[in-house]
């Protein structure tokens, strides 16, 4: 190898080094945002403002976004297992502990869980029992679906409750079944809003109960 051809490779590799060393940077910004609870536009344009304009910058805001929802996919699922490791922990420690979730592929689409207490409440206040999915506060998005009953004291108690990725029937269904696979009958009334899936799906689930609208619920 003559010395103008050690030149040009050792001039190549080491701008595949800066380039490599560029993008790994960029990664680690949009990590560091991400923890931030920053969004990959307003990450975007941080970095172009620290970088002094966007003609400086070679990552687009579609790169950004991109990236970020691969965190996003590698921390749910990882938050996912966490979950379901923990859940199948206490079932296993405690037998009247109830739990079941479903997965899409590697995403966890579902899940319902009942503890002793909550089946105790259910087998003396469930004749009546009302869910609300209207419930979207955490970070995935997931929908929080809570299964209240009144007790004695005309006081609301939780006698199960549910996370759903999406609000189909198919869900709805799988939610239904898992809460009477837990407490093992039916309600007599299930109140619930006005969303047409979920009253196909009590129809479905629970053909000895009675459904009824309660405008309270969704508002």
């Amino acid at each position: 190898m003559n010395s103008s051809s050690y030149e040009e490779g050792s001039s190549s590799a080491s701008n595949q080094y800066t380039v490599n060393s560029s993008i790994n940077e960029e990664k680690e910004f949009i990590v560091r945002a991400s923890t931030a609870k920053m969004g990959a536009t307003t990450a975007h344009k941080l970095r172009a403002t620290l970088r002094g304009g966007y003609q400086y910058m070679k990552p687009k805001i579609a790169d950004y976004k991109n990236f970020r929802r691969g965190i996003n996919r590698i921390l749910w699922y990882k938050d996912a297992q966490i979950i379901v490791n923990k859940m199948n922990d206490r079932r296993d420690h405690y037998p009247n502990y109830s739990f079941e979730f479903a997965r899409d592929g590697n995403v966890l689409s579902s899940m319902f869980w009942a503890d002793e207490r909550e089946k105790a409440y259910y087998n003396e206040f469930g004749d009546v029992i009302s869910f609300d999915a209207t419930f979207r506060t955490n970070k995935y998005q997931m929908i929080f679906v809570p299964f209240t009953a009144i007790d004695h004291h005309k006081k609301s108690v939780t006698v199960g409750a549910g996370l759903l990725s999406n609000e189909t029937i198919e869900s709805y269904c799988w939610l239904l079944k898992a809460f009477l696979k837990a407490h093992g009958k039916q309600p007599t009334i299930v109140l619930t809003d006005q969303d047409p899936a979920i009253k196909q799906v009590v129809q479905l689930v629970f053909p000895n109960s009675k459904h009824r609208l309660c405008m309270l619920l969704g508002i």
